[in-house]
């Protein structure tokens, strides 16, 4: 995860702690609102870390070999942008392109 959010929390649950008065409902209403936030962004930095959303070249391989199946031939050249590395492609010919 990018950031730590432990103490900023702690600040966030303190200002909570007179939800039931009316005088202070701004501040609880702010405070839940970037709980809120704060919960969501970590769900997607949690979501993006796990394996099952690896870096693009390391399923290029994978996706030439599934259109490979599906068209019934390789293709003998694959155009790839500039932030993907060669180095790590064992198939084919791979050029990389760059920006147009």
């Amino acid at each position: 995860m990018r950031q730590s959010y432990r103490f900023v929390v702690q600040r966030l649950a303190y200002a909570q702690r007179y939800a039931h008065l009316p005088r202070h409902a701004k501040k609880v209403k702010r405070a839940l609102k970037k709980l809120n936030t704060l919960a969501g962004r970590q769900v997607r930095d949690l979501s993006t870390s796990f394996e099952g959303n690896p870096h693009d070249g390391k399923t290029l391989a994978t996706a030439l070999d599934a259109v490979s199946h599906w068209i019934g031939r390789r293709y003998a050249r694959v155009l790839v942008d500039k932030g993907w590395s060669s180095g790590r492609f064992s198939g084919d010919d791979a050029r990389q392109e760059g920006p147009c």
